[in-house]
C-alpha cells in the first residue's frame, strides 16, 4: 500500500476521533454545543443535597440543561442557577424537586408537569427565579431511618419465635400426656369428614338443578348493574357524610355557644342552689298547707266540709238562694216605681213643698234639663221647700 495513502488514512481517522471526543465533552459536560442557546432559570430549595455544578436538568427523564452553580442563601435556603437549551419550554405552572437519579443516590434536578394541566400557564423567560422547590427524601436516608424500626421488628421476631417455642412445647407435653385423647380426635375427625361429605353431596343436589344454575348466571349477569346502583349510593353516602360533618359542626359551634353560656351558671352555682334550696322549702310548706286544706275539705268538721257533706246545709243555702232571687223580682217593680218618682221630680220640682202648692201652674210643666230662655234666671226653692234648683243643660 502506498505510504502517502495510509497518511491520509490516519489522518482522516484522527480527525474523525477528534471530531467525535469533542461532541461526547460537548454533550455529556459543561460545554454546550456551537449555536446551541441556553437560557438561566434560578430556583431556591430548602436544602440542595448532591447537587453540585454540572449535575442534569431533567424534564420527564429528558435532559435539558445542567447546573452552574450553588448558593447558600442566609438564614437558610439554597439557591441554584441552570442554564436551560434555548429550545426547551418550562412553564409557570411546573414544579422544580430534586430527586434521586438512582439507588446510590445521584441526585438530579427535575420539573415536573402539572397534573391536571394548568389552562393558561406561561413559558418561563430568562432570568426567572423559582421560590418552591421540592427536595424528594433519598432511598438511602430511608433505610438509615428505618434501622431503629427493622431493630424493633427483628425483636418482635425474636420474641415472637419464643413465643411459637414455647407453645410448641406446651403441645408437645399436652400431646405426650393425652395419648388416649388421640384415637378420639381421630375418630371425631372422621365423622367431621363424614359430616362434610355429606354437606358437600347436598350442596350439589341443590346447585345441580338446572333453574338454580339459571337463576344463579341471570343473577351474575346483573352484578355489574348491582354494583353501579352500588357505587352511586355510596356516593350519596358520601355527600351525606358530607351533611353530617356540616351537621357536626355547626353543633361543635352550639356546644361552644351552650358552653358559653352554662359557664356562667357553673360559677354561680353555689347561690343558684341555694336559690333551689329556699325555693324546695317554700314549695314544701305550701305543698304541707296544701294538705292540711285539703285534710280540712276532707273533714266534716270545718265550714267548707260541711258544706260539702252535709246535704241539710246544702239545702238551706239553696233555699237562701232561691228566696234571694225571689226578693230580686219583686225589688224590680220597687226600683222602676222610685225610678219614675225621681224622673217626676227632677222634671218638675214644684211638686215638693209649700211652694209648689202656692205656684198656679199646673203640675208636670217642668222640663227635665229643659234650657231656659235668654235672660230668664233658674228657679231656686227655699230651704224648707228641699231648695232644688234646676240649671239649663249645656
Amino acid at each position: 500500500m502506498d505510504e502517502r495513502v495510509l497518511r491520509q488514512r490516519v489522518g482522516v481517522v484522527v480527525l474523525a476521533a477528534a471530531l467525535i471526543t469533542a461532541f461526547l465533552v460537548a454533550r455529556f459536560g459543561d460545554l454546550p454545543l456551537p449555536g446551541a442557546g441556553t437560557y438561566t432559570i434560578f430556583v431556591q430549595f430548602p436544602r440542595a443535597p448532591g447537587v453540585e455544578a454540572g449535575t442534569p436538568v431533567r424534564m420527564s427523564g429528558v435532559q435539558i440543561g445542567r447546573v452552574t452553580n450553588v448558593e447558600l442563601l442566609q438564614p437558610s435556603g439554597v439557591r441554584v442557577t441552570t442554564k436551560i437549551d434555548s429550545n426547551r419550554t418550562i412553564l409557570d405552572s411546573d414544579l422544580c424537586r430534586i430527586s434521586s437519579a438512582s439507588v446510590l443516590g445521584d441526585a438530579v434536578v427535575e420539573f415536573v408537569s402539572a397534573d391536571p394541566p394548568v389552562p393558561g400557564a406561561e413559558p418561563l423567560t430568562g432570568g426567572t427565579e423559582i421560590t418552591n422547590g421540592i427536595v424528594q427524601g433519598n432511598p438511602l436516608d430511608v433505610l438509615v431511618n428505618l434501622e431503629t424500626d427493622m431493630r424493633s421488628a427483628l425483636g418482635s421476631v425474636n420474641r415472637a419465635g419464643g413465643e411459637v417455642e414455647l407453645a410448641a412445647r406446651n403441645l408437645n407435653t399436652a400431646i405426650a400426656n393425652n395419648d388416649d385423647q388421640i384415637p378420639r380426635l381421630a375418630q371425631k375427625a372422621e365423622r367431621a369428614l363424614d359430616q362434610f361429605s355429606t354437606a358437600m353431596t347436598s350442596i350439589n343436589d341443590v346447585f345441580g338443578d338446572p333453574m338454580l344454575r339459571d337463576g344463579l348466571k341471570s343473577t351474575l349477569t346483573q352484578m355489574p348493574e348491582l354494583m353501579q346502583e352500588a357505587r352511586g349510593t355510596l356516593q350519596k353516602a358520601d355527600e351525606a357524610f358530607d351533611g353530617f360533618k356540616t351537621v357536626s359542626e355547626r353543633a361543635s359551634r352550639n356546644l361552644e355557644n351552650l358552653e358559653n353560656f352554662t359557664r356562667p351558671l357553673g360559677e354561680r352555682g353555689p347561690q343558684i342552689v341555694d336559690n333551689l334550696d329556699g325555693s324546695l322549702a317554700n314549695v314544701n310548706e305550701l305543698l304541707e298547707q296544701l294538705v292540711t286544706f285539703t285534710d280540712g275539705l276532707n273533714s266534716r268538721q270545718g265550714t267548707l266540709g260541711r258544706i260539702l257533706h252535709d246535704d241539710t246545709l246544702y239545702r238551706r243555702l239553696d233555699n237562701t238562694l232561691a228566696n234571694a232571687e225571689d226578693i230580686t223580682a219583686r225589688l224590680k217593680p220597687i226600683l222602676s216605681d222610685i225610678r219614675i218618682f225621681s224622673d217626676k221630680i227632677a222634671r218638675d220640682p214644684r211638686q215638693l213643698g209649700l211652694k209648689g202648692a202656692i205656684d198656679r201652674r199646673p203640675l208636670g210643666t217642668g222640663t227635665k234639663g229643659a234650657p231656659f230662655a235668654p235672660g230668664e234666671a233658674p228657679i231656686t226653692l227655699d230651704h224648707h221647700d228641699w231648695d232644688v234648683e234646676v240649671l239649663p243643660s249645656h
